[in-house]
């Protein structure tokens, strides 16, 4: 696929209402990306056998099924700064004479760019009923001779050919490792790449900074309370008390992940922590399975409350282009909007910051057992400062789970 189908970036309100951008039917109504909690994450899409391998085909059935819609790739297509992007890449790679393979091809357009920058032919692998459309693009651009569009997992179909040159794929999900799909361009690398051969992207960096919200955190809060308040007053219109559900409720609105434009001047440290850095080339299925828990501390730069994390990615090439620049693909606050915007984690309750004050702690990611395309989150933390004769003042503490997924519940 050629990424997420969420709205035109540079139109969109905000996606805390709104459904995982592949992992659901592009018809259905806004949803939540709900919480439920950290899982260990050990398994992988593509992989086990018995139960487990049943488990994956009906979770890869739903996230193919949901590529087949066009609106998902109308979106993604919406998203210029991507697309561009990944097009000054491939013209850059020096891809004359070579054969490459575009994992997850969606319509097509990545593959055409290949074959229009010199490639000598292009395996387009695609899983969805989307495929059929690839086909029509590459035959309407007159290079059915030089792609072949091949329908089916990466995990299981087979090419012509032993080894291909280059590996060209845009696989990053929300908080970068959403969706699981980088296992496929993992799994292709090991079955086809040549020793010498080129990875599009090279690598992905996944970011944090502490955020203050403003409004825009109210408004989030005023929400998740109004989920709770909605089934401790309905059961009134029909006689009955509902507010049993009401806990669950608040759980699921409260800690739902939010993927929103997220203001430059809402960023409340003068630099993000690297959280994930993924060599393209060299990074292991087994890594990318395993729960990891990375630490951050950020210095805050001004007297704000704090009211949560932003996360957000970077990709780079490893090419530059006509103007000697290097090709990246920036998804922070402050660039050019994307269809990924920011994923937010708010916290329940706001925290006082001082400027000079340290926000410190980790977060853990994982990935739920019952479904390898998803993630868990965990932050823990604390805020110190501005330190007292050098000593740092522990001032307030938090911790909180998420579970970003395309369900309220």
């Amino acid at each position: 696929m050629e990424s997420r189908g969420a709205h035109a970036p540079t139109t969109a309100p905000s996606e805390c209402a709104r459904p995982a951008k592949r992992l659901r039917s592009p018809t259905a109504q806004p949803t939540a990306l709900a919480a439920t909690g950290p899982g260990d994450g050990r398994d992988g899409p593509g992989m086990s056998t018995g139960h487990e391998e049943a488990k994956v085909a009906r979770v890869d059935a739903s996230y193919f099924g949901s590529y087949s819609h066009l609106a998902v790739h109308e979106d993604m297509l919406r998203d210029t700064e991507r697309t561009h992007a990944y097009r000054r890449a491939i013209f850059a790679a020096g891809l004359g004479g070579k054969v490459v393979v575009d994992v997850g091809c969606g319509t097509g357009i990545l593959s055409v760019f290949c074959a229009q920058a010199g490639a000598r032919h292009v395996y387009a692998i695609e899983a969805s009923g989307v495929a059929e459309q690839a086909r029509r693009v590459v035959a309407q651009n007159g290079l059915q001779g030089r792609i072949t569009v091949v329908q089916g997992r990466v995990e299981d179909v087979e090419l012509p050919c032993a080894q291909v040159d280059v590996i060209v794929s845009e696989w990053m999900g929300y908080a970068l490792l959403y969706e699981g799909m980088l296992d496929s361009v993992v799994c292709a690398r090991k079955r086809w790449l040549g020793p010498r051969g080129v990875m599009l992207p090279r690598r992905a960096v996944l970011l944090a900074a502490p955020v203050s919200l403003g409004p825009t955190w109210r408004d989030w809060r005023d929400g998740a309370n109004a989920r709770s308040t909605f089934w401790q007053s309905i059961g009134n219109e029909y006689g009955l008390d509902l507010s049993a559900v009401a806990p669950l409720a608040q759980h699921c609105a409260s800690r739902g992940v939010c993927v929103d434009a997220v203001p430059p001047e809402s960023v409340l440290s003068l630099r993000p922590d690297v959280l994930v850095d993924i060599d393209c080339r060299e990074v292991t299925m087994e890594t990318l399975r395993r729960r990891r828990t990375e630490s951050f501390a950020f210095k805050c730069i001004a007297d704000r409350p704090l009211s949560g994390l932003a996360l957000w990615f970077d990709v780079h090439f490893g090419v530059t282009d006509e103007s000697d620049q290097d090709v990246t693909l920036s998804t922070a606050p402050g660039a050019p909007l994307t269809h990924w915007h920011q994923t937010i984690l708010h916290l329940d309750d706001e925290l006082e910051v001082r400027q000079d004050a340290w926000v410190k702690g980790s977060i853990t990611i994982s990935r739920p057992d019952d479904n390898q395309r998803f993630l868990a989150l965990h932050v823990s933390g604390k805020v110190e400062g501005p330190p007292v004769a050098g000593v740092p003042v522990p001032v307030a503490c938090f911790s909180k789970s998420w579970n970003m997924n395309d369900d309220n519940y």
